[in-house]
């Protein structure tokens, strides 16, 4: 079966929503690839990540359109 193909906006959504259940404050300054994989390999993936990183860090969430 094929991995199915998402958008970049679609990409964010899903990490930052990710990275918004993670509780611990520590794990949550400072974010981990263990947690993540599936970035590492993928230049779609790493840049939604990367951005999905930077709202979460900003306190700012994704503008879902």
């Amino acid at each position: 079966m094929r991995e199915t193909e998402f958008s970049i906006p679609e990409l964010i959504v899903y990490y930052w929503q990710r990275l918004s259940l993670i509780r611990d404050p520590h794990q949550r300054a400072n974010l981990s690839l263990k947690d993540f994989p599936e970035v590492k390999y993928c230049p779609q993936k790493w840049k939604a990540f990367d951005i999905a990183v930077e709202l979460h860090r900003n306190s700012s969430k994704p503008i879902v359109g």
